[in-house]
């Protein structure tokens, strides 16, 4: 995560941009907080959903990542399926589409996403890595109480996240001093897909 923020901070330096927002969803939440708390200097307001401030997430029963969880151990199994170079193509379709299900509030929706053009994909390595190395660390809790108070933070969560539940969006927001929570009542891990429209209110609170 700081070595990511480095980056992101090299190529705002290059770009030439005094200040920019980010934001984050799930992981990308993750990496939100840490900007916020590495280079807080740098950014005009930050956006974070879906995510959580701490590997906490990762054991509550509610979560697909708890071993207490009963996707859990198929979870596993499909991580390294996709991450071994021996699956075919057509088994990693139905693997990641099985791995989708389980963070959609309704499979009519995965499958209206599944339809749109997408210009951005998940780096496998880097996920792998933060799951069985970087998350054994990984708790922001008491930085994030220190992070400026002048910058503005946006905080989303589905009601029925199966990946970082929703107590831990609220427990963003309650940390983070001026925080604005918008809890999306019918999603789970993709409330952007979910409820496309409360989700464009939710964006235009932000600007």
């Amino acid at each position: 995560m700081k070595e990511v923020v480095k980056d992101l901070e090299a190529i705002r330096k290059a770009l030439e941009v005094e200040k920019w927002a980010f934001a984050g969803h799930s992981t990308g939440g993750m990496l939100a907080l840490q900007y916020a708390i590495d280079s807080p200097q740098s950014l005009t307001k930050l956006i974070a959903g879906c995510t959580a401030a701490s590997k906490a997430y990762a054991g509550h029963k509610n979560s697909i990542y708890c071993s207490e969880n009963k996707h859990f151990q198929r979870i596993i199994e499909i991580m390294e399926l996709l991450n071994n170079p021996s699956t075919d193509q057509e088994e990693r379709q139905k693997l990641g589409y099985e791995w989708a299900l389980m963070s959609y509030y309704s499979e009519d929706k995965l499958k209206e996403a599944i339809k749109r053009s997408n210009s951005g994909r998940t780096v496998g390595e880097n996920l792998d890595y933060f799951r069985k190395v970087e998350v054994k660390n990984f708790d922001l809790r008491n930085q994030l109480m220190n992070i400026q108070h002048n910058i503005p933070t946006y905080i989303f969560a589905g009601r029925y996240d199966a990946q970082c539940p929703v107590e831990f969006g609220i427990e963003i927001a309650e940390i983070i001093p001026r925080t604005q929570l918008v809890i999306f009542e019918e999603s789970n891990h993709n409330p952007f897909i979910e409820e496309e429209e409360k989700f464009r209110e939710f964006v235009k609170i932000t600007l």
